[in-house]
């Protein structure tokens, strides 16, 4: 437990240097755009796509991290009023309809980058499939988020523990 716990730990390290690697590069290109074209009067086409390209993978990364922080905005006030039980049942039953929307926006997902595999960029001239893989990818990092959530959730709800008579308890 404690092995999978680093090791999780360590993928997130590293999907939050990507991602700030993603940024860095992003920003680079655009600005390289800006000086290129008010500076030397001559605008390059390459780095505008580029930082188009770059954001939808931010985007979708960035989504991953937010969704696993529980960072998205939420039914908070709602989960105030109702008792703890019933607030515990409505996260569960939140946690599987997003379940099942991020599964029909993987499958979506997936056949729109399969489609874009003859497609290919203007500018960059890369495969738009590169561009379109970040929604499936994006989007099946948050489906494995979201399994393991819906499942603590559920263990948590529905799993009782049974305590012994020396005050010990059992999963």
């Amino acid at each position: 437990m404690v092995e999978a716990k680093k090791q999780e730990k360590l993928f997130f390290r590293i999907l939050d240097l990507f991602s700030g690697l993603l940024v860095a590069v992003m920003s680079l290109a655009i600005f390289l755009q800006v000086l290129a074209r008010y500076v030397f009067d001559y605008p390059l086409s390459w780095p505008e796509e580029l930082g188009r390209f770059l954001f939808a993978w931010i985007v979708f990364l960035g989504i991953v991290q937010v969704l696993r922080m529980e960072e998205m905005p939420c039914l908070d006030l709602v989960y105030q009023w109702l008792p703890e039980k019933a607030g515990d049942l409505l996260k569960f039953f939140t946690s599987l309809v997003v379940l099942g929307f991020l599964l029909i926006m993987l499958k979506g997902g997936w056949e729109l980058m399969a489609r874009q595999t003859k497609q290919i960029s203007v500018a960059l001239e890369v495969p738009m499939a590169v561009v379109y893989c970040a929604i499936p990818f994006g989007t099946l990092l948050m489906v494995l988020l979201m399994f393991f959530k819906t499942i603590g959730q559920g263990r948590k709800l529905f799993l009782k523990k049974k305590t012994t008579g020396e005050g010990g308890s059992f999963s």
